[in-house]
């Protein structure tokens, strides 16, 4: 947990506003303290990967696994491992726990939906924990899941720097460009996906985007890593906790957004937790969330 905290402070840091203007290494700037924020996490992580060494790696998590396959033969510097180990909390951790949030609402406002998820893991599952094989069948699952992810991708924008000069039809840019490419505004073309504010996951049945019109993970030599990790987690979470749980969000509440690195529910998502009756009810809410997803009977307030 301690890490996690430090990686998303530093994660957060390194996309404000102030820290890029003014990139000097100079004491008081905020440059300087994401600097030393990425120090402290950097000896925390060494400090995990030199314990699980001096343990005998005897554990079987995914870090240790990198540590034997770097005594193995992946020849991976510490260094290395740390940028392994950062991306691993940063990616595995926070996206995911936004990515189901955001998912769970939008089951939870979208009763005929939940309806047909919880039929579909019932009919496929018999109320038995997941296997592997049987998570591959949960075609409706898929297709909520790929479309939360596009209606609310939880990366909303990302950043390449160019290698080299790149000229293009009305832009030249210059070697070291930073080009930001907006995750979010592209999954909203009406062009590509019709009424974009809508969640319609019926959409993706038969559909395959064009090339680089749906990139939740990204794409190019720099794509997700974790992107079979990712997927697999919500789809193993979202059965285990549909199977169990009705989600309910708390009426008249305020949803709103927080965008840093990620797209979050701020301060949270207020919600009910019940036992899995399969009484799902849309509820007024206030907030952002209103502008970033249509409802058509929905009150605003």
């Amino acid at each position: 947990a301690r890490i996690g905290e430090m990686a998303e402070d530093w994660a957060s840091d390194s996309w404000r506003l102030l820290p890029n203007l003014l990139s000097f290494d100079s004491a008081g700037l905020p440059y300087r303290r994401m600097l030393e924020k990425a120090d402290r996490l950097e000896r925390v992580i060494l400090e995990v990967i030199e314990r699980k060494r001096a343990e005998g790696l005897a554990d079987d998590d995914l870090l240790t696994r990198l540590i034997r396959a770097n005594a193995d033969d992946w020849g991976l510097t510490d260094a290395q491992l740390v940028g392994h180990a950062n991306i691993l909390f940063l990616a595995a951790n926070e996206t995911t726990a936004n990515s189901l949030t955001w998912t769970l609402y939008l089951l939870a406002q979208h009763p005929d939906l939940a309806s047909r998820v919880c039929a579909e893991i019932d009919a496929v599952l018999g109320g038995d924990p997941p296997q592997a094989e049987q998570l591959e069948k949960l075609e409706l699952l898929d297709r909520v899941i790929r479309e939360s992810l596009r209606l609310i991708p939880i990366v909303p924008y990302g950043a390449r720097v160019a290698e080299a000069p790149v000229d293009l039809p009305e832009l030249q840019l210059p070697r070291k460009s930073r080009v930001l490419i907006p995750y979010h505004v592209m999954h909203h073309d009406p062009a590509i996906f019709p009424r974009p504010n809508r969640f319609d996951p019926d959409r993706w049945i038969g559909f395959e985007p064009p090339p680089y019109s749906y990139l939740p993970f990204s794409a190019g030599p720099h794509v997700c890593i974790g992107i079979a990790f990712a997927q697999h987690t919500m789809r193993l979470a979202l059965t285990m906790i549909l199977q169990r749980f009705r989600f309910s969000v708390v009426s008249g509440s305020r949803v709103d957004r927080r965008v840093t690195v990620t797209v979050a529910a701020r301060p949270g998502l207020p919600m009910r937790i019940l036992p899995a009756d399969g009484r799902f009810e849309r509820v007024v809410v206030r907030g952002d969330v209103l502008r970033m997803v249509d409802l058509d009977d929905e009150r605003h307030s």
